[in-house]
């Protein structure tokens, strides 16, 4: 992770047992910007094989500490990877295959701090890596969202105070 310039995060999330041709194109997208990657996935067998130097596969990796040290994290749209990108203050590529993930990609793109790409195209992947790494909005977006979540009471606290809220009111 130190040896260079941040890389870019790859993950096509935990459920995605079918996820060869992801990978194939997250490893061709970052050999054509010359931009080093992170492949994240529980699945090995789905990892291209002979990747270059520049590329790391990684079965697991806490994003609550990988995101914040990538230039820009490609995943599924599933909430969790979504939150800590935005968490991270880190631009996104989202790219959905199921459930509420098109929800969550439409989301981030209003909040100004992703694109969706929903075909698995290299050419496509490569070019939107290089605007949202060098976009002033898309980094002003990123970094005003990462201020509210980190200035955010706990999720918990705002749980427990709407219980008790509803206690107070003898529902």
């Amino acid at each position: 992770m130190n040896a260079g310039e941040a890389p870019v995060v790859f993950t096509a999330g935990s459920a995605m047992a079918h996820s060869k041709k992801h990978f194939e194109t997250a490893v061709a997208a970052a050999q054509e910007t010359g931009l080093r990657a992170v492949l994240v996935s529980a699945s090995p067998e789905q990892i291209p094989k002979n990747l270059p130097s520049t590329i790391m596969p990684v079965q697991y990796a806490p994003f609550s500490v990988l995101f914040p040290r990538a230039c820009v994290v490609q995943h599924h749209g599933g909430i969790g990877t979504s939150i800590q990108g935005l968490a991270a203050g880190v631009p996104q590529i989202v790219t959905p295959f199921a459930h509420n993930q098109f929800d969550n990609a439409f989301r981030l793109k209003r909040l100004g701090v992703a694109r969706e790409l929903n075909d698995l195209n290299s050419g496509q992947w490569a070019r939107t890596l290089g605007e949202l790494k060098n976009s002033k909005s898309v980094e002003s977006a990123c970094r005003k969202v990462k201020a509210i979540i980190a200035e955010a009471p706990p999720a918990t606290a705002i749980g427990a105070d709407a219980i008790e809220s509803l206690a107070r009111a003898k529902i």
